[in-house]
């Protein structure tokens, strides 16, 4: 177990510390934001999104996928990763989800 996680770590590139700084800064700031925005115009749009869906879009969804998109673009912009070095794998992302 423990030889197959040491070769999982040799195929994956290093990042900068400056790109997981800019990452956990981005995902505070869009949480930090999304709370606040919610009593918003943005509130009242993801709200009349979830009453239109019946539900299937509801702000659970909504905020963390903004998040997950500002993450994403530091850490595969400035960080220069890509997904397989995250573990995002083609054939294991549909059944995750």
């Amino acid at each position: 177990m423990f030889a197959r996680a040491c070769t999982l770590l040799e195929r994956t590139r290093p990042t900068s510390w400056f790109a997981l700084i800019l990452a956990i800064a981005l995902y505070g700031a869009a949480i930090l934001v999304c709370n606040f925005a919610h009593s918003g115009f943005i509130g009242g749009i993801i709200d009349d999104l979830e009453r239109a869906t019946n539900g299937w879009v509801a702000i659970q969804l909504a905020y963390p996928l903004i998040s997950l998109c500002l993450v994403s673009l530091a850490v595969f912009g400035a960080g220069n990763l890509r997904p397989a070095d995250l573990g995002w794998r083609t054939e294991a992302i549909f059944p995750a989800l």
